[in-house]
This record gives C-alpha cells, sequence and structure tokens, in this order.
C-alpha cells in the first residue's frame, strides 16, 4: 500500500531516513514529558511554554534572525 502513495525508493533516501529518525526520538520523548507535566499539574505551562516558542521563532524569522 505505502508504494501507490510515495514513489519506489523513498525511504531509501538518508534524509527520509534520518527525518524518520528523528521524528520518532522527539515522539518518544515528548510523551514522556507530557506524562511527567499532567502527573504534576503543570500542563498549562508546558502549553504556554510551546506557544511563546512559536511565536518566537516566527518572529525571529520575519526579522531574519536564525530561530534557532
Amino acid at each position: 500500500m505505502p508504494g501507490a502513495i510515495f514513489e519506489p525508493g523513498f525511504f531509501s533516501s538518508s534524509s527520509v531516513q534520518l527525518a524518520a529518525a528523528v521524528g520518532a526520538i522527539v515522539a518518544i520523548v515528548a510523551g514522556c514529558v507530557g506524562v511527567f507535566t499532567v502527573i504534576r499539574g503543570q500542563s498549562f505551562a508546558g502549553e504556554a511554554l510551546g506557544d511563546i516558542g512559536a511565536a518566537g521563532g516566527s518572529s525571529a524569522y520575519l526579522v531574519g534572525v536564525a530561530p534557532l
């Protein structure tokens, strides 16, 4: 079934493999951190931190500064 959606050889590309590996690591870490923040009752602080980070990154892009 994936062959009908992606071009043949799509997953053999090194950049796609790197993106999949980094995405998997980020998903695992985000899941662990998410559970920890909900258990501690700080889910609002975690959500606010994400909003501030997104706003800061987009404003840095608009100004022309490197977002990182």
